[in-house]
């Protein structure tokens, strides 16, 4: 081992403090750096997994009647993996028999002897229907979770002919419903969707259908066949079905709210990952700079010695550069087991909100090479820039007392206003002003650091803040209405408001319609409402174009389906061999719809002045427990509900539903804590410990301990003023940023930060400086005058 190698490792033991700061900051970006990008691709794995598992299809036919499954065969069309047949229904579930209490629910009619061969699901727990028994039901475990539910109690399905008493067979998971996704808002629904599976059989029984009938068919291709080709296989499909079924809707799964939910999130993972990850890497750049500087500063009698002996300016960079990789690689090195476990930890608990029971854990090495690789890269540039900067100091220079005054031309403009006030030209303020502005290169490499450190926190607070400010902004100003019932067919409004008239508690309604259509040439099926256009309970957030006098050939149209079809006001779209111009664009939660007038609606599906839907706004003082009250007396009507859709239990299921990505960022926010916690430390003790003479002088010149206290302390506040001021701006920015990478597929979110936030950001600052400022003046004060002043006197 040559002399200088020995020389690495000897100065790296004797500045523990930097080395160690070095080390952790490259450890740390390594392993969320890589333990993030992990995350991600475990995710999209234990998705892939499941729908694999289950089968998953990749279209469904909906049938607009019952048909006789005999009639069919898809069997001569090629490309065809499997396909499968089944009974779908919507009705409604009670826990005991007589109870008010009445949860929505899809109920599927499926075959008793086997498993389904597309769509299939995996038992949680029980059994699968016993052949040729009656009396048993299959239930989605979010439900049977909710509601304390255990293998064998009594479930009650409502009929046409009145209540049938069940038994809970098996929970289980099916992919269609790992967001139970209401069928017909579109939102998630995780409180009332009580997805449930009957033996087919059984279904026609207690429903009146003949033997041999279905009303959807289930489809899967072959794996990575052409989007072109799974066009003209579609179609192929449905001119099949067409000779049994007069009509025929079909649902590309890619569509449904299911995966429009799943790609999202797993979208916003991988932005998580890569949003967060640079935040990381921009304060490992910043704190690599800071240490490795000040480390080879340290250095300088050292490299006087060794330019005076004749090194030549490239064996000192090399030596240095050398110094700092060995540091990088041992930090580089610690965080990859740290990332494996970050990731890991991440996907588990992803997995275990959304209750899916086997999250992929493997291990991928591409995540961590380039984690590697950047943080390897970054090291090497701020190690090689600090070191040829070291590399031109003069021997006769750097071998001088580094007890040498520094001189400056003229005093920074802050300090000659502050001179001139009293009570501020005392050296308690003097002197930490007097570093902080004239010395500006460290002081605005500090102040980065603090705003960057604070920009993670303050930018994962506002992110909550931003989603819940959103969702209470939805229903308190756009959708005004606490429920709206959707009917099994039309119905006169006359009809529906003579009803509800006898319920209790309801303040007002409006009518409208709801149904589902194919977009032509875009191979997509899309939720279209239509509104009178006085309505008062559904309002419209119009971000571009117009939201009123819409007229027969003209739509508004949501946001999220805009960008992704590309389309803005003024263009055309076809749709039930109409062509309607679109007329505004509308911003809000989850804005994948169409919107047209009511009348219009009426007229293509030949309607008369019926209506599928009504708004409901019950009274000002009802409760949630009312609210539930007023849908369980709305469904014991005459009415021919199919559904009930409360907006209290919506927000709940949103707020779970994004529980996932709320969890990774509460993490994010301990580690934004610890990360201003060990950055703050860290430039407040190294920037005081280089200035160690200049305190020794203000000791002997007679300072006691509270001044000593007082000038760090304040040299400290005004660096993290600064970094607060700059730090506000660009966390809001950084927010605008974050919510449209991590939501912005599937809702508009507005940035919106509390100024209590903000405040939980800078005090995170002043508090880890804190620390600092303690350790700091703890050095300081143990420092022994009489050797330190006779050690100035040798110099």
């Amino acid at each position: 081992m040559g002399i200088l190698t020995k020389k690495i490792f000897r100065d790296l033991k004797a500045n523990k403090g930097r080395s160690i700061s070095i080390v952790l900051i490259l450890a740390v970006s390594t392993g969320l750096y890589g333990g993030l990008l992990l995350m991600h691709i475990n995710t999209i794995n234990t998705f892939d997994k499941l729908e694999e598992d289950t089968a998953l299809e990749d279209v469904r036919y909906s049938l607009n009647e019952f048909v006789n499954i005999e009639n069919l065969t898809l069997d001569g069309i090629d490309n065809i993996k499997a396909w499968d047949s089944r009974i779908s229904l919507l009705t409604s579930l009670r826990l005991e028999e007589g109870s008010k209490e009445i949860f929505t629910a899809p109920i599927y009619g499926v075959a008793d002897d086997k498993l389904p061969s597309v769509n299939n699901f995996l038992l949680q727990s029980g059994d699968y229907f016993d052949t040729n028994k009656n009396n048993e039901i299959l239930v989605i475990t979010q439900f049977v979770s909710n509601n304390d539910l255990k293998i064998g109690d009594q479930i009650f399905l409502d009929t046409p002919f009145g209540s049938k008493e069940l038994k809970l067979k098996g929970e289980i998971l099916s992919p269609e419903y790992i967001y139970n996704i209401n069928p017909i808002s579109g939102l998630p629904d995780l409180i009332g969707l009580a997805s449930s599976w009957l033996a087919i059989d059984e279904m026609r029984t207690n429903f009146g259908l003949p033997d041999n009938v279905v009303n959807e068919i289930l489809v899967r291709f072959d794996s990575n066949i052409s989007d072109d080709l799974k066009k003209q296989l579609i179609n192929e499909i449905k001119d099949e079905i067409v000779k049994i079924a007069p009509f025929v809707s079909y649902t590309l799964v890619e569509d449904e709210g299911e995966q429009t939910m799943k790609d999202a999130d797993i979208g916003s993972l991988d932005e998580f990952a890569r949003v967060f990850g640079i935040i990381i890497l921009m304060l490992a750049l910043f704190v690599m700079y800071d240490n490795v500087s000040k480390l080879i500063a340290s250095q300088r009698n050292y490299i006087g010695t060794m330019r005076a002996l004749g090194g030549h300016k490239s064996v000192v960079t090399s030596h240095y550069t050398k110094m700092s990789m060995v540091l990088a690689s041992i930090g580089v090195t610690l965080g990859v087991p740290f990332g494996i476990k970050i990731g890991e930890e991440m996907v588990v608990k992803y997995a275990s909100i959304l209750g899916i029971p086997a999250p992929v854990t493997d291990f991928y090495a591409e995540p961590f090479i380039e984690s590697i690789a950047i943080n390897l890269f970054l090291a090497f540039l701020v190690s090689f820039i600090s070191s040829i900067a070291a590399s031109k100091i003069d021997p006769r220079e750097a071998m001088a007392s580094s007890f040498v005054t520094m001189v400056f031309n003229a005093k920074p403009i802050i300090e000659k206003i502050t001179s001139k006030i009293p009570g501020l030209n005392t050296p308690s303020m003097t002197i930490p002003i007097r570093t902080v502005f004239r010395q500006r290169r460290r002081t605005i490499l500090t102040v980065f650091t603090y705003a960057i450190s604070m920009l993670l926190v303050i930018s994962s607070i506002g992110f909550m803040d931003s989603f819940n400010y959103a969702i209470d902004d939805n229903y308190a100003n756009i959708q005004t209405y606490d429920m709206e019932a959707h009917f099994i067919t039309p119905i006169l409004p006359d009809d529906i408001a003579t009803v509800l008239d006898n319920v209790d508690g309801i303040q007002k309604i409006e009518f409208f319609s709801t149904t589902m259509t194919e977009i032509d040439n875009f191979n997509k099926s899309v939720m279209i409402e239509a509104f009178p256009e006085n309505t008062t309970l559904r309002k419209f957030n119009i971000v571009e174009g117009v939201s009123t006098g819409l007229g027969d050939d003209g739509l508004v149209m949501g946001s999220i389906l805009a960008d992704e079809l590309n389309m803005t006001v003024g263009d055309d779209l076809t749709f039930f061999n109409n062509t309607f111009e679109i007329r505004g664009i509308t911003s809000e939660l989850l804005a994948e719809k169409i919107f047209l007038r009511l009348d219009t609606l009426q007229d293509i599906l030949h309607h008369d002045n019926n209506v599928t839907s009504v708004y409901i706004k019950a009274n000002d003082n009802i409760d949630f427990d009312g609210l539930k009250d007023i849908k369980n007396d709305i469904i014991d009507t005459s009415l021919p509900v199919a559904i009930i859709i409360v907006n209290e239990e919506v927000k709940d299921s949103i707020n779970f539903m994004i529980q996932g990505l709320m969890a990774l960022i509460a993490i994010m926010i301990l580690i934004g804590f610890g990360t201003v916690l060990l950055l703050s430390f860290n430039t407040i003790v190294l920037e005081i410990m280089s200035r160690e003479m200049e305190f020794i002088n203000l000791r002997t010149l007679g300072a006691g301990r509270w001044k000593v206290f007082r000038v760090i302390a304040i040299q400290a506040l005004l660096i993290s003023f600064m970094g607060s001021i700059l730090a506000i701006p660009v966390s809001y920015n950084v927010s605008i940023w974050i919510m449209k990478e991590l939501v912005g597929d599937l809702m508009i979110i507005p940035v919106y930060i509390k100024p209590e936030s903000y405040l939980t950001g800078i005090m995170s600052a002043v508090l880890a400086s804190s620390v600092g400022v303690y350790a700091a003046y703890r050095r300081i004060m143990s420092i022994d005058l009489a050797n330190a002043m006779r050690i100035r006197m040798a110099n």
